[in-house]
This record gives structure tokens, sequence and C-alpha cells, in this order.
């Protein structure tokens, strides 16, 4: 069954505010509960989302610091409110903040290092700018545009959407041929299915 539908999780000022800044990193005994204990949970979210069959949209309002940053990036939507905010300080606790640049991939190369490195806040302008968000909506809108978006979706047909999806997912830099017989390829056998 197919669903789709917009819901605020929760009410609140900023999607995620990061680490505390008081906070020293987390030592772990062994890499392997380094793994277990920490990053597999973050690496398994990343999955989800990617492994999710309809798009995946990220509504941002307020901070998105640290891993709030990588959230949205690996959904497939960003809709941020003109006020927010954007940022992964890490490095300036001591963290290479590695698992947060995993889905922050599709940001151009040397704005993600200056984000990384410089630890600086960027606008949701910005955002849009670099690759971090799809679109930027006044803030007293963000709801009514988030509804909207779902409302849209929600008009097409699920297995175009599927397709999409997936195509969306292919490798960075793939080969124009071997991107058209992709292309060819999903086509064809998504809308020669029996249903």
């Amino acid at each position: 069954m197919f669903g789709l539908a917009y819901k605020k999780i929760r009410a609140g000022k900023s999607v995620c505010l990061g680490r505390d800044p008081g906070s020293k990193p987390a030592k772990a005994p062994t890499a392997w509960h380094m793994h277990e204990n920490v990053t597999n949970e973050i690496l398994y979210f990343c999955t989800v989302i990617r492994c999710c069959p309809i798009p995946v949209i990220a509504v941002v309002q307020g901070h998105a610091q640290g891993f709030g940053s990588g959230i949205a990036a690996a959904c497939d939507m960003v809709l941020a409110a003109d006020s927010a905010i954007f940022s992964t300080p890490e490095m300036k606790v001591g963290i290479a903040p590695t698992l947060v640049m995993t889905p922050l991939q599709d940001v151009h190369r040397k704005a993600l290092a200056h984000l990384i490195f410089s630890g600086a806040t960027i606008s949701a302008q910005t955002a849009v700018a670099v690759g971090l968000v799809s679109t930027v909506v006044p803030h007293a809108s963000l709801d009514q545009s988030a509804e909207h978006l779902c409302e849209q979706l929600r008009s097409y047909d699920v297995q175009a959407i599927q397709v999409i999806k997936q195509f969306l997912g292919k490798p960075v830099n793939t080969h124009p041929e071997t991107l058209s017989d992709l292309a060819d390829y999903m086509l064809a056998t998504a809308f020669t299915r029996p249903s």
C-alpha cells in the first residue's frame, strides 16, 4: 500500500541542535564497539532513507547543526524555512565528521570543505546554492508548503514515483551511455510489469 503524508513529528524551534557544546567526543574501547554502538545506527538511518521506495522530504526550520545537516542531506528533497541555518561544527570539538559528510556528498565539494573546516553556519539561501536544500519558503508558510508538496506527489502515479526515486539513486558521474541504458531499462520494466 502506498501512503504519503506530511506529519509534523514535533513542534520545535529547530530541527537539530547537534552535540551538546560542553560534551567531549565519546571514546570507544574498540573500533567494533564504536561501530556497533554509535556509527551503525547513524549509517542505518541513512540506508533506510535511501532504500525507502518513495521520496523522503526533510522540512527544516531553525538550526540543522551537525548530523541535523546530514539528516536533511540524506533526504530526497529538503524544504527549508527562509530562517533555517545549517552547520557542521564537529571539527571544533575534535571530531572528524565523516558520518555527516557521507549524506552531504551532493553538496558542492568546495562548499562542503568550507562547511566542515570552518564550522560556519550557512543560510537556507546559501544551502540551496550549494546543493544541500531543494527550495526555501517563508517560515510562516513552511507547513502549508510541505503539505502542498505532499499533495502534489500523491497525485502522481506510484510506479512513476518509485522509478524516479530509483533513478535518482544512481551513482554520481555515470557515463551518459550507461545512464541512457539505465533510463531505458527502468522505464521499460516499470511499465510492463503485470499488475
